[in-house]
């Protein structure tokens, strides 16, 4: 009976193991080694990602320092002058070490000639050669010029016969990024071994780069996304691969990463060692299988947990760089949300209306392919939270817990809003913004009713918070943005009120002088005298500033308009010197005037403005000279198509300017220290308004100075130089005036006197009294009536 008995015991027994014995092969080929595959596969993509990032950054870096050169002024004077001295400081080998290790640069105009070009083998040393850019003129087509404008930059992978050549491209600029372009500025690094290796010690990775027609084939390979294949190789490691396109036609490297199988083999003796206790004792296999189980989850929930973070990690620097805020954090959620797998990630802002009443309403969505977005859902849109069951919500949030779980285990009011959008497990993590809720994050799960673990409320917890943050600083640079607007129209403001009140302030000004002037012609005696000329020369002195002003504001406002006439230069540097003449002899200086030979004396362009900038130079010079010469010279420094550059210069043997003091002459309301405005007056706006008048007319200005040694101002202005039938035009012109003016004097000779009669209409009273007080004594009949304009 006993023997029995114990038959049917065993018996019973291995009935109880076969089932488990089958099952546990079950477990091991059907469901334990599929997943790690699964998990194998993203582990290889997350490292050729990170190895794909780690080249990109590469790429990143030389695009920053391409964009940096080509958008500074010294490169775009250095195309338009080739100045010597830029290539020797910045176009040699030794600064450009510590750039990034660059190999090649290419400067090359927008007509494709090339300016400068080098190749250089940083790692062996010597001069290399490309074809691709050997000849003396690029054509159009040609891969660093196609494409290329204002708005573009182009960067990529050039395959070379010396390598593989991280290449950039981008259009040379002034420093303000305003065109047109003066040339294209071409840069390159190649990607040698050294590079390699130390790409390869930051990811981790052992990874190579290897040409195209090594490349393994795609028939064995396992897609892990768009150009990425993962596939066993004989000696059973992984081989992870990705394609690199180049900026022509075709690939031009491939990026192999060696990924060891250690998750599989990891499944591998767990799924083993799971079948073996099965079968030695079936209750210690159920526990072994209940514990490796409980591995496997921990372990998938923690390799979740830790690509979101290394996802979060990559992708920070999203909600820092770009400056479209909305379509960077639009990418940032894309990118946390198909790390964590879920199908919509969401930013809901939380607002309050002044009577209390609590709204959800969604800013920013992503979703997986096939989610329908609901952001323009006007059924969730200013969702009133309280009314529609979300109270709780609220609460939570704004106390900074996070609501999540399966739909089905909510409250439900709650279970009818989100399963009318098809959610069957949600994760809300606040948005907390100086300790109080924006909003939160809402991450959807259509797929199944999926649990969320610690470890991933941990890791969606830090990406609320990223972006908390970015949401911080977004609001402080939109403050500031509208601050600096407000500021600039102000500005504008009060620069078109003085512009507008110019006519305003000239005519008593007009006035005060005119009567002054008529005043000194009549009978005075010596005190009297002195008197009027303090106020005449006082009226003078506040109607300089007070143009000073006003040209200043009219430059602000942009409201300054130049002529564009034709004009005789010498003629102009002589009416300049002949209205200062009288200051000069009184200060005991002598004043010399004088052009290069090879300068045309008939220009196209704005005389009266050109005359202001001399006028105010000499007038400095004469202020600040108390013995010596002062010198006007004026030549022409280059042209440009039609246009001549004309360079200015005015020398005096004055008190010089400090080296220190030099940079802020030009600026508004500045001179060259306290004292000087004590000692010699003035509003500091004369220099200030000539730099803007040589910038409007195509030039620049500068000045070089020591301190008692006197001082050198100069500045340059594009004016038109007349063609030959243009010149015979205006001497046609003059000679027709003087035969006219001849024949006017012929007549007045013969013709007999007439008493003529003048009626005058002015509104002003004080300007009545001038005028006919300057016509009273020419013996005319004047008739003078006050009428309002």
């Amino acid at each position: 009976m006993s023997t029995i008995f114990r038959f049917f015991k065993h018996r019973l027994v291995f009935l109880a193991i076969l089932p488990i014995l089958l099952g546990g092969f079950a477990l091991k080929y059907v469901v334990i080694l599929p997943d790690f595959r699964s998990l194998e596969r993203d582990d290889a993509l997350v490292n050729l990602e990170r190895c794909s990032d780690a080249i990109g950054r590469e790429r990143y870096h030389l695009a920053n320092l391409l964009h940096d050169l080509s958008c500074w002024d010294d490169t775009y004077r250095y195309v338009q002058d080739r100045n010597k001295a830029y290539e020797e400081s910045n176009l040699n080998w030794e600064s450009l070490k510590g750039r990034r290790n660059i190999d090649f640069i290419c400067i090359v105009d927008m007509s494709g000639s090339v300016l400068w070009r080098s190749v250089h083998d940083l790692e062996n040393g010597g001069d290399l050669k490309l074809e691709a850019f050997r000849g003396p003129v690029l054509p159009a087509d040609h891969v660093g010029i196609r494409g290329v404008s204002v708005a573009r930059d182009v960067s990529g992978y050039l395959a070379t016969e010396h390598g593989i050549m991280i290449f950039g491209s981008s259009p040379i600029l002034a420093s303000t990024g305003e065109g047109p372009p003066a040339g294209i500025l071409m840069m390159g690094r190649f990607l040698d071994e050294k590079t390699i290796s130390d790409l390869r010690s930051q990811t981790k990775v052992n990874f190579t780069l290897i040409p195209e027609e090594k490349r393994p084939a795609k028939d064995d390979a396992v897609v892990l996304s768009q150009e990425s294949y993962l596939e066993v190789r004989d000696d059973g490691a992984l081989s992870a691969w990705s394609i690199f396109p180049s900026l022509e036609d075709g690939t031009v490297l491939t990026l192999e990463a060696e990924i060891p199988r250690r998750i599989y083999r990891k499944g591998l003796a767990t799924a083993d060692l799971t079948v073996t206790a099965v079968g030695t004792v079936a209750l210690l296999s159920l526990w072994i299988l209940f514990v490796d189980l409980r591995t496997f989850r921990n372990y998938t929930q923690l390799k979740k947990k830790d690509r979101v973070l290394a996802v979060l990690a990559d992708s920070a620097n999203l909600l820092v760089g770009e400056e479209n805020f909305d379509s960077a954090l639009r990418s940032f959620l894309g990118k946390i949300g198909r790390a964590a797998g879920v199908c919509r990630a969401c930013v809901i802002r939380r607002d309050a209306s002044a009577d209390g009443t609590v709204f959800f309403d969604m800013s920013y969505e992503w979703v997986a392919e096939g989610i329908v977005r609901q952001i323009g859902n006007d059924a969730i849109k200013r969702l009133q939270c309280y009314e529609k069951g979300l109270g709780r919500w609220d609460i939570e949030l704004t106390q900074g817990r996070t609501i999540s779980g399966r739909t089905r285990d909510l409250p439900e009011r709650e279970q009818s809003i989100l399963l009318n959008r098809g959610v069957l497990s949600v994760a809300a993590t606040p948005i907390l913004i100086r300790g109080q809720c924006w909003g939160f994050v809402e991450f959807d799960h259509h797929a199944s009713a999926r649990r969320w673990t610690e470890a991933e409320q941990e890791a969606l917890r830090s990406a609320a918070s990223a972006i908390g943050s970015a949401l911080e600083r977004h609001a402080a640079e939109e403050n500031l943005k509208q601050a600096k607007e407000m500021a600039e129209h102000t500005s504008a403001s009060k620069s078109d009120f003085l512009a507008n009140m110019s006519h305003e302030i000239r005519t008593p000004m007009n006035g005060v002088m005119g009567m002054t002037s008529l005043l000194l012609k009549t009978e005075l005696d010596p005190k009297q005298t002195k008197y009027a000329r303090s106020i005449a020369s006082s009226a003078e002195g506040l109607l300089t500033i007070i143009n000073d002003v006003l040209d200043f504001s009219k430059i602000e406002a942009g409201q300054l308009a130049l002529e564009c006439i034709d004009f005789n230069l010498q003629e102009l540097m002589r009416s300049v010197a002949d209205v200062l003449s009288f200051r000069v002899s009184e200060k005991g200086l002598t004043l010399t005037c004088d052009m290069s030979p090879d300068l045309p004396r008939y220009v196209q362009g704005d005389p009266n403005r050109l005359r202001q900038i001399l006028t105010n130079l000499v007038g400095n010079a004469l202020k600040f000279t108390e013995k010596g010469t002062i010198s006007v010279f004026a030549s022409l420094d280059r042209m440009n198509g039609q246009d001549g550059v004309i360079r200015f210069i005015v020398a005096d043997t004055g008190i010089g300017i400090p080296r220190k003091h030099q940079a802020r002459i030009f600026e508004k309301f500045s001179q060259a220290d306290n004292s000087t405005s004590r000692q010699y007056g003035g509003t500091g706006l004369g220099l200030s308004i000539s730099k803007r008048l040589a910038e409007l007319m195509g030039g620049e200005i500068g000045v070089d100075s020591e301190q008692g040694q006197g001082s050198q101002f100069w500045f340059t202005s594009c004016l038109r130089i007349l063609s030959g039938f243009e010149l015979e035009r205006i001497a046609e012109e003059e000679e027709d005036k003087r035969l006219l003016a001849r024949a006017n004097e012929n007549r007045q000779e013969s013709a007999p006197q007439v008493n003529l009669r003048i009626l005058l209409v002015e509104d002003n009273e004080i300007n009545q009294d001038l005028v006919l007080a300057t016509l009273a004594p020419l013996g005319l009949s004047i008739s003078h009536r006050a009428r309002r304009i």
